[in-house]
């Protein structure tokens, strides 16, 4: 079984001192690290004594402060709050780690995105089948978010003109369109 860390030099204890730290140590010891393993679980035996040790030593620390009588109790009770300690702190960098790779994402998910980019590919197909070059390059930048008077600009058009040339190809487009979806019944 290990020892406290520094001795009664350290702790600057008397011999009777020293002799009753020692008994108390050999006697408590091993049932400070029983006790912690039982309950708190997530502590192994090496971090169960780890504690043990720190909390020996601040006992130790304290010696002449604390009741002879209460000097096991205190002994346990400083085990129990730095297991605690160790506890929060092991949790805390957990979040902390979960946190930092933890990915932000804001996109939609998988199964959503699929299914919008066939929609796309199936309107742009069916905007490619539409006859006549006008209405094809006009729906083509309707569908890359330009607005009418944006693609009168682009396409040297008037506004009107822009609007009846898509207003013309929408019922191409809805005939074109209407076998999307009907595949997978």
């Amino acid at each position: 079984m290990s020892q406290p860390q520094g001795g009664g030099d350290a702790f600057d204890l008397t011999p009777a001192e020293e002799a009753h730290a020692r008994a108390l140590f050999d006697e408590a010891f091993e049932k400070v690290v029983h006790t912690l393993m039982s309950r708190y679980r997530h502590l192994n035996f090496h971090e169960s004594e780890d504690i043990a040790e720190v909390a020996f030593t601040n006992t130790l620390r304290h010696w002449r402060k604390i009741k002879p009588s209460s000097r096991a109790s205190y002994f346990f009770k400083a085990s129990d709050n730095l297991a605690i300690s160790y506890f929060r702190k092991q949790q805390a960098e957990r979040q902390a780690i979960h946190k930092a790779y933890e990915p932000e994402c804001n996109a939609p998910p998988p199964d959503v995105e699929i299914e919008r980019r066939e929609k796309a590919r199936a309107v742009r197909a069916a905007v490619a089948s539409l006859p006549g070059n006008k209405a094809r390059e006009v729906l083509t930048l309707q569908c890359n978010g330009l607005s009418d008077t944006e693609i009168a600009e682009q396409t040297g058009k008037s506004k009107d003109t822009v609007r009846s040339q898509r207003s013309k190809s929408f019922p191409q487009l809805r005939e074109a369109l209407s076998d999307y979806g009907k595949e997978g019944e």
